[in-house]
């Protein structure tokens, strides 16, 4: 495992100690239950994308609806977000594929971001793409933009119930 992998993992558990990756973490440890997703807002997902060292620039988040990264969320390329509680923790990780944007055929980007539970922060992200080590690659960004919206539109808050079932997934046919 790389060194910058490994901390972000320390990020992710602040001190607890285990690290466990994410990408390990076995499916019936995840949840599609979107009431639990803390609420991200617009200016906590920009200070991330800005302030982390990637490929968005504050002239680019001005222009956000331009960007890749918001069209993958937009255009329903960003597909079920799954939800993980760090149960002893004070941030839980959400992950999801994120369909390529060039390679439609090519199998889905494996994108997860950590957030802190409470304030919502965005702590860390990764992606199994190219750039995505960087943690602010575009299907990082396209996850954000995900629970932003949700958060915004008042999604979160509704019950289940009140949702129609398909809100948390894919747009478009996998």
């Amino acid at each position: 495992m790389e060194e910058s992998y490994k901390k972000k993992l320390k990020l992710i558990f602040q001190g607890l100690s285990d690290l466990c990756d994410p990408y390990k973490v076995p499916m019936e440890m995840w949840s599609d239950d979107i009431s639990l997703w803390p609420d991200l807002e617009f200016g906590q997902l920009y200070m991330y994308l800005v302030s982390t060292t990637g490929e968005f620039t504050k002239e680019m988040l001005k222009n956000y609806k331009s960007l890749d990264a918001y069209n993958y969320y937009a255009s329903g390329w960003v597909q079920t977000i799954y939800f993980h509680d760090m149960e002893q923790g004070i941030n839980c990780v959400l992950k999801g594929k994120v369909k390529a944007s060039q390679r439609l055929n090519d199998p889905p980007h494996e994108a997860w971001v950590c957030l802190h539970k409470k304030t919502a922060d965005v702590v860390t992200g990764h992606c199994s793409c190219m750039a995505g080590k960087g943690g602010t690659c575009s299907h990082v960004a396209g996850i954000l933009f995900k629970i932003e919206a949700c958060a915004r539109l008042g999604i979160v808050k509704m019950s289940c119930t009140s949702l129609p079932c398909v809100w948390n997934q894919s747009f478009s046919k996998n």
